[in-house]
């Protein structure tokens, strides 16, 4: 495999330029310092633990205010996507310890100090990581969307200036001019603990909120003696635009009613030819989840949810009026793996993640239980042989490619899951019972007499096999085949009989009574055949005797 270093020489640069313009990106939307945080590329250390590279790492220096300095691997034989949410997962780190939630010397989050044992699966799960990965995929969903923008995805130019960005008529608007008239988000509240709206509108120089106690709250705030938290109110009563959410998040920081529980964001922009927009970093599906709080923020800035355009990250062919945009899509029964292959809830598949190969058993492997609004899934792991991935676990989609499962190819010595042969022999005969009623009649005697006999066979069969999969059994194994095998000779042979002694009864009763056994059955209904004939022959042994 080609490392980053061929890769960025042989696609002149344009990778490179690619992570220099998500490191730019992200300082942007997080509003981070850039005089205090360096980008550099070098060689990484191997995980002793996982025995993988590192992707990329930063540094904080102990004094304050906070030096950075991020490291990406150039060694790195990862796709470019992988390293930018690397990134994105570092610079979270950043954001955390600005916030002051995580002290990366003392390992203390939010207050509370953590035992840190790297390379395990319960540093994994560390609150800070937790929340680093999650973030990761936003911020990388949010270049992606920036980068998508028309010509960017393909020449990747130069970011503007900032990142809400949006394109009408080839031209770029962002947020930090006069088009941006309103900032609002939909966000988990740390006091009530409800889903809430919070925003502000340049229109009327004031914030709204789904919750009355909040606005109250910075009024407060405003008429306080804090001259930090005023100054923190005043900067949006005196701005020209509609501020960025990051700005908002920080405020309700101040209110102690955020802890980056942020559900979805929007804005509204006012552009040329009297066209407004208000648009989403989040999909569609996500968006609609929360539409009566998105009215009632676009009433609040001043204009008619019915009236204005909508544009959201997972769509890329325009504007969508109202109408459009809230009948949009519906719920995603599957996901699209790294293959092009489609894998819906209960399906298996493999982690890609310790090697590019899916049937290198270094690989977990998961169950899909469960494909979210976000077209991503919920995995519960099924085999392991990691640290970082605990088997009955479950977990969001990884930032990790997906491949399909395929039993034979992963275990070519190991016999199939019963479950498996069950759902193909189920399949098999399902196929062929609609083949015998649908074409029967145009087949051969011989011909169908074997079609039935097959159909018959895989009947006993899958009988069987559910009842051994029942008693604990879980493999097809050369054992379960042979008593399979038997069992279903034997039961072959005995329903062959049963069909060889009914047809004897016909043919006897058709003798006994002269007439067709249609007839025969019209006018004994109910009597069965072998007692109908007991009885005729009885009364036929009583007449001769009478005569």
């Amino acid at each position: 495999m080609v490392s980053l270093n061929s890769i960025l020489n042989e696609s002149a640069d344009q990778n490179i330029d690619r992570i220099k313009a998500a490191y730019k990106f992200f300082i942007q939307h997080l509003g981070l310092p850039a005089e205090r945080i360096k980008l550099k590329f070098g060689s990484l250390s191997v995980d002793p633990d996982s025995g993988l590279p590192t992707q990329a790492s930063v540094f904080v220096s102990k004094d304050k205010p906070h030096k950075y300095v991020i490291t990406v691997n150039s060694a790195s034989t990862v796709g470019v996507s992988d390293l930018i949410r690397h990134l994105a997962h570092e610079f979270q780190h950043i954001v955390q310890t600005e916030s002051g939630r995580f002290d990366v010397y003392t390992h203390t989050w939010d207050g509370t100090t953590y035992e840190v044992n790297k390379g395990t699966q319960e540093y994994y799960n560390l609150p800070w990581e937790r929340d680093a990965r999650k973030a990761a995929f936003e911020l990388e969903l949010a270049f992606t969307r920036y980068m998508r923008d028309k010509g960017a995805s393909k020449s990747y130019k130069k970011l503007n200036e900032n990142p809400d960005t949006i394109v009408y008529k080839g031209q770029y608007y962002v947020y930090s001019t006069t088009h941006n008239k309103a900032s609002f988000m939909i966000y988990k509240d740390s006091k009530t603990n409800k889903d809430t709206m919070f925003g502000f509108s340049v229109n009327s120089k004031d914030f709204f909120s789904s919750d009355p106690d909040v606005i109250k709250e910075i009024k407060e705030l405003e008429n306080g003696l804090d001259f930090y938290k005023k100054q923190k109110v005043e900067e949006f009563r005196n701005a020209t635009n509609g501020k960025g959410h990051y700005a908002l998040e920080k405020l309700l920081m101040e209110l102690n009613r955020y802890d980056n529980s942020g559900l979805t964001r929007g804005r509204i922009f006012e552009l040329p030819d009297a066209v407004t927009v208000c648009t989403f970093w989040e999909p569609t599906r996500t968006v609609l989840k929360y539409l009566k709080f998105y009215e009632e923020a676009i009433k609040a800035s001043g204009y008619d949810p019915t009236k204005i355009l909508y544009e959201s990250y997972d769509n890329s062919k325009g504007f969508m009026s109202y109408e459009e945009f809230i009948t949009k899509g519906t719920a995603p029964s599957a996901i699209t793996l790294k293959n092009g292959e489609k894998a819906k809830v209960g399906d298996k598949v493999v982690i890609v993640y310790a090697s590019p190969d899916p049937n290198d058993l270094a690989n977990p492997e998961a169950e899909i239980i469960k494909i979210g609004d976000d077209n991503r899934a919920t995995l519960k792991i099924t085999y392991s042989e990691s640290k970082y991935f605990e088997v009955g676990s479950e977990m969001d989609e990884p930032g990790y490619y997906l491949l399909p499962f395929n039993q034979k190819a992963r275990y070519p010595n190991r016999a199939e899951s019963l479950e498996s042969v069950i759902d193909e022999k189920t399949k098999e005969f399902v196929d062929k019972r609609a083949k015998l009623h649908t074409t029967g009649a145009s087949l051969t005697t011989a011909e169908k007499e074997t079609l039935e006999v097959e159909v018959d066979k895989l009947e006993i069969e899958i009988k069987l096999l559910r009842d051994i999969l029942d008693s604990g059994e879980k493999f097809y194994t050369d054992n379960v085949k042979d008593v399979v095998n038997k069992s279903v000779e034997r039961k072959l042979h005995s329903k062959k009989k049963e069909k060889q002694d009914q047809y004897s009864l016909i043919q006897q009763a058709e003798k006994q009574f002269g007439m067709p056994i249609a007839q025969i059955r019209q006018k004994y209904r109910g009597v069965p055949l072998d007692q109908l004939i007991k009885k005729e022959s009885l009364y036929r042994k009583i007449m001769n005797q009478i005569l």
